[in-house]
C-alpha cells in the first residue's frame, strides 16, 4: 500500500506520533496508525530522505504562517482578542505537535481556547481522505471504490437496491452519446424532451465540470450562457464535450419548496456521513447543509463560494452558516449574507426519511467503512445524488466539533485498528483471509 507523501501539509515532526505511546483515544489511534504506516511503507533510503525534511519543514510552515496570518491575523485579533504574535506561535506549535497546517488553524478557529485545547481530536484530510482510506480499502473493504466513483454504475446499484437517485438519461464518452433508457438508441433525441438535465463528469468530485440545461420546450434546451439548442444539437454538443472526459447525463433535481430560498437556483445537498458500526450495521454520524451564494453556479460547493451549516442529526435543525474559514470575511451568519434569508433554526423537511435513505444507501454499498452522501431534499423527498467513499472531514469539523471526539471517530478508529492488525499480519505471514 502506497502512503501519499504529504510534505506540504504534514510537517514531518508530526510523523513522530509513531513513537508516542498514545492515550487510547480514537483520535490517537488514527494519528498513530497514519504515522506508523507512513514509516513502514518506506525503505531505509526513503526514510533517510524523510528525516532530511526535518530541516526544511520549519521554512515551509513559516511561509504558510506569514501568508495566512497576513490574510486573517488583524481581523481575528480584533474579533477574538488573540494577538497576532500569539496566533503565529499557535500555528507553529500546532503544526509541530499535531500536524495542523496554518490554513486549518483558521478553518477550525484554533485561536479560540475552547477549540485549541482539543487540537489532538481533529482528524486531518491527509490522514482520512488519502492515506488511511487506502489502508481500509486494502485490509477491511477489500475492494475498489469504482461503484461509488462511476456515476452511472452508482445510479444502477442505487436503483437495484431501491435507493432514490437522479434518473440517468445517458452517458457520453469519446464523442459518442448513448442513451441508457430502455428502448432508446443513439439517434432518439426525443428521449431528452420534457426534463431539465444535469451533466457532470462520469468520474469526478467537487462539482467540477457540472452543467445544467433547462428544457425550454419539447425540442429546445437553454444553456448556461443563454443560448438555445435543439435536442439533437445538445446531444452533439455533449458528445464533443465528452472527448475531453466522459459525462453522465441525468434528470436535474429541484430543492423542496421549504428550503428553495436558502440556495438560489443551485440544488442544495446535505452532506450526510454514515459509518459501519461494530456490529456491521450503519449509522448516520454527522450532517451539514450546503448552500450556494452565487446565482451563476449550478452546484453548492464551498470551493465555489458557497456556505455550509451544521445539521443536528437528531432533529434536522440548521445551525449558524459559514464558509471554509480561510479568510475572516464571512464569519458565522444567522442569515444568508446575500439575501438575508434566515438559516439558523430552520428545520429541514423530510429529515427522518433522509436519515433512513442514508442508511439504506450505505447498505447498498456494504463493503465501505465510511461514506459521505450528498442527499438532495426534493418535493418528492430525499434523493441520493452521489457518495464519496473517502469523505472529507474538513467541512464537518468546521461547523461541528473535532471528529476524533465523535461517534464517527470511535467507529473510524475501530476499523483503522482492524486494518493495522491485518496489515501487520500480512507483513509477518502473508495475506490473511477476510
Amino acid at each position: 500500500m502506497k502512503i501519499t507523501d504529504d510534505s506540504l501539509y504534514c510537517p514531518t515532526s508530526y510523523l513522530l506520533w509513531a513513537m508516542r505511546p498514545g492515550d487510547g483515544s480514537p483520535a490517537s489511534v488514527v494519528h498513530k496508525a497514519y504515522a506508523r504506516e507512513f514509516w513502514k511503507e518506506r525503505s531505509l533510503p526513503q526514510r533517510f530522505v524523510v528525516l532530511l525534511r526535518f530541516v526544511t519543514w520549519p521554512f515551509i510552515v513559516l511561509l504558510a504562517v506569514l501568508y495566512f496570518t497576513t490574510r486573517n491575523g488583524p481581523e481575528i485579533a480584533q474579533r477574538s482578542g488573540r494577538g497576532i504574535m500569539m496566533q503565529v506561535v499557535d500555528q507553529f506549535r500546532l503544526a509541530a505537535c499535531f500536524g495542523i497546517f496554518p490554513p486549518w488553524y483558521y478553518m477550525f478557529e484554533l485561536h479560540l481556547k475552547k477549540n485549541r485545547i482539543r487540537a489532538q481530536d481533529y482528524l486531518s484530510r491527509y490522514e482520512t481522505k488519502y492515506n488511511l482510506s487506502e489502508l481500509l480499502k486494502r485490509y477491511v473493504e477489500r475492494t475498489s471504490g469504482e461503484l461509488l466513483n462511476n456515476k452511472a454504475l452508482f445510479a444502477s446499484v442505487c436503483r437495484d437496491n431501491g435507493v432514490p437517485t437522479p434518473r440517468v438519461v445517458g452517458v457520453a464518452e469519446d464523442g459518442v452519446f448513448e442513451f441508457t433508457q430502455p428502448g432508446c438508441g443513439r439517434q432518439n433525441e426525443m428521449s431528452l424532451s420534457g426534463a431539465d438535465l444535469f451533466v457532470k463528469p462520469l468520474r469526478g468530485k467537487g462539482g467540477r465540470g457540472a452543467l445544467r440545461f433547462n428544457a425550454a420546450g419539447r425540442d429546445c434546451y437553454e444553456t448556461g450562457g443563454g443560448d438555445m439548442l435543439s435536442a439533437s444539437e445538445l446531444i452533439e454538443h455533449l458528445g464533443e464535450l465528452s472527448r475531453e472526459k466522459p459525462l453522465v447525463v441525468q434528470h436535474a433535481l429541484t430543492s423542496h419548496a421549504d428550503i428553495r430560498d436558502l440556495s438560489g437556483s443551485a440544488l442544495s445537498c446535505v452532506r450526510t456521513v454514515t459509518c459501519q458500526n461494530e456490529g456491521g450495521g450503519f449509522e448516520v454520524t454527522n450532517a451539514a447543509f450546503r448552500m450556494a451564494l452565487r446565482d451563476d453556479t449550478v452546484v453548492d460547493g464551498l470551493h465555489r463560494g458557497g456556505i455550509v451549516s451544521r445539521v443536528d442529526v437528531q432533529t434536522g435543525e440548521l445551525g449558524l452558516a459559514t464558509d471554509l474559514g480561510f479568510t475572516p470575511h464571512v464569519g458565522w451568519c444567522e442569515q444568508n449574507p446575500v439575501t438575508g434569508v434566515q438559516i439558523a433554526g430552520r428545520v429541514l423537511p423530510h429529515w427522518p426519511e433522509l436519515l433512513a435513505v442514508a442508511v439504506k444507501a450505505h447498505a447498498a454499498f456494504p463493503h465501505k467503512v465510511a461514506v459521505g452522501w450528498d442527499i438532495a431534499i426534493t418535493p418528492d423527498g430525499p434523493v441520493v445524488v452521489e457518495g464519496n467513499g473517502s469523505p472529507c472531514v474538513d467541512i464537518i469539523q468546521r461547523v461541528d466539533e473535532p471528529m476524533g471526539a465523535t461517534r464517527f471517530g470511535q467507529l473510524y478508529a475501530y476499523h483503522v485498528a482492524r486494518a493495522v492488525e491485518r496489515a501487520e499480519a500480512d507483513r509477518i505471514s502473508g495475506p490473511q483471509p477476510v
